[in-house]
């Protein structure tokens, strides 16, 4: 059906998107209605460490996330991109393959605590997703109401908004 990749794609897509910064994915068999389609998430990152193990310079940091969010955005519709930045080569009239059976990948912002973030998140159109590694859930509040805020500014419908929260729920799924 187009939505699934073999091994050796998926190992293919893996070390392109690490050649790339990619450090994280979050990824379960049980997103999207328990149809095995997985969701994006995106963020910047509370650990730049990675940074000079892909030869990246930390200075870059804001750059380095802000022009592939930029790309991302862009390749997810499906549609072929040309595309020009200046940290990584261009592309012509390219596809990403497989296409989703949706037509679009599911994607988010993950946020962990600058109102910049927030108002990116809006600016792309992308639903928020509230990355809370420890404290108080409550602190995020004002961070939900600037990002309705913030779409409204840009003329864009209202979005979900997400929370991830790392925790232990049970030994197994069952």
């Amino acid at each position: 059906d187009g939505s699934r990749v073999d091994e050796k794609t998926a190992f293919r897509l893996l070390d392109c998107a690490l050649e790339q910064g990619v450090t994280f994915w979050d990824t379960a068999n049980r997103y999207n209605g328990g149809t095995g389609n997985a969701e994006v998430v995106l963020g910047r990152g509370s650990f730049t460490e990675s940074f000079p193990l892909f030869g990246l310079e930390l200075s870059q940091y804001e750059e380095l996330f802000e022009e592939k969010l930029e790309l991302f955005t862009r390749l997810r519709s499906e549609n072929p991109v040309t595309w020009n930045g200046s940290t990584r080569a261009p592309l012509q009239n390219q596809r990403v393959y497989p296409p989703t059976a949706s037509g679009e990948l599911p994607t988010w912002i993950a946020v962990g605590g600058t109102p910049q973030s927030v108002v990116r998140a809006a600016h792309y159109g992308l639903p928020l997703m509230l990355a809370i590694i420890g404290g108080e859930p409550a602190r995020f509040a004002p961070f939900v109401d600037l990002y309705k805020r913030a779409l409204a500014q840009f003329g864009r419908p209202m979005l979900p908004v997400g929370a991830h929260s790392p925790g232990y729920v049970a030994a197994t799924d069952e």
